[in-house]
């Protein structure tokens, strides 16, 4: 079987890290009741258009590519809507997901991925703590984003860790995710392989 390619990244998985850093809004808080929940949002349909977001009305992002991922927007705690338009040939746009209402609690970070083919985009919400790691700390998570690609074992190692030999997370089919997990910043190291194949590659 093919060895995976690096670049695969940007189509097979998408993995999504909240880091300890000092100049982070979020750094050394602790979460509240009145610790505002985020959003973010995700384009990740290989074969649609750019998109506009907004999220209760406002444009979050703009003309965003596939790959590409929006700021985060702080809102209220409740029934927060989601809407993402595509953007069409002569500045025409049409939605084409939502609006969707997601129930958002305070201290939460929430990223609504767009997944699956154009005809059938749809989206997936993964929640999270808004609370940072402890200091040199990285909280990861891996999602399974690419829907033509088979199932795929993940790895979280250090960056010299031999894969044959490593804990593997998975196998996890489109749509599904691992994680979060919490490991050092300084040494971590992700790989992944198709289920059930003789050859893996780090990324």
């Amino acid at each position: 079987m093919k060895r995976l390619k690096p670049l695969a990244l940007a189509s097979l998985a998408m993995v999504l890290a909240a880091c300890n850093d000092s100049d982070s809004p979020d750094s050394g808080t602790t979460v509240t009741p009145a610790d505002s929940p985020l959003v973010q949002v995700i384009h990740a349909s290989p074969d649609a258009p750019a998109v506009n977001v907004l999220v209760n009305g406002i444009t979050a992002a703009s003309n965003l590519d596939f790959g590409q991922a929006s700021g985060t927007l702080s809102t209220a705690a409740g029934s927060t809507g989601v809407r993402v338009d595509a953007r069409l040939p002569g500045g025409a746009t049409a939605p084409v997901i939502g609006p969707t209402n997601l129930t958002l609690a305070d201290g939460s970070r929430y990223t609504v991925v767009a997944v699956g083919k154009a005809a059938t985009i749809e989206p997936l919400v993964l929640s999270d703590t808004k609370a940072s790691p402890a200091a040199g700390q990285t909280r990861v998570r891996v999602l399974h984003a690419a829907p033509s690609a088979p199932a795929v074992d993940v790895y979280l190692t250090s960056m010299t860790a031999d894969l044959a030999t490593a804990t593997k997370g998975g196998p996890i089919a489109f749509k599904q995710n691992v994680g979060p997990a919490v490991v050092g910043s300084a040494s971590m190291g992700t790989g992944w392989s198709c289920s059930g194949a003789e050859s893996s590659s780090p990324w």
